[in-house]
C-alpha cells in the first residue's frame, strides 16, 4: 500500500536542495553518509555542485558531530561521491554506482 505525505512548514521560507537520487538510493552507503551528503547539498551552488562550509558548520546544521561528518566524507570520498580538498569539498560529477 503506498502511503502519500504532506509537507508542512510553520513559516512561507522553504527552500529546496538538489539532491543526487542515486546517492540516496544507494544501498552501499550508510544512512549517516547519506544524511550528512544531503545537508552538505543545502549549500552547495546548483549550477557547479561545489559547496565550501567548514566542517563545523555541517556538524552544526545536521547536529552531529565533527568527527561524524568527516567519517561520512570519507565514506562518500571512498565510494567516488566526494572529493575531499582541503578544508572544502567538491561533488564529484561521475556516475554513483547503484
Amino acid at each position: 500500500m503506498d502511503t502519500q505525505v504532506e509537507i508542512t512548514r510553520d513559516s512561507n521560507d522553504f527552500w529546496f536542495a538538489c539532491v543526487d537520487i542515486d546517492v540516496l538510493r544507494n544501498k552501499d552507503l550508510s544512512p549517516m553518509a547519506k544524511y550528512i551528503f544531503a545537508v552538505a547539498c543545502t549549500f552547495a551552488s546548483v549550477m557547479v555542485g561545489r559547496y565550501w562550509p567548514s566542517i563545523d558548520t555541517v556538524a552544526n546544521t545536521a547536529n552531529v558531530s565533527p568527527r561524524e561528518v568527516m567519517l561520512a566524507y570519507k565514506e562518500l570520498a571512498d565510494k567516488g561521491i566526494l572529493t575531499q580538498l582541503q578544508d572544502r569539498c567538491e561533488y564529484c560529477e561521475e556516475e554513483i554506482e547503484s
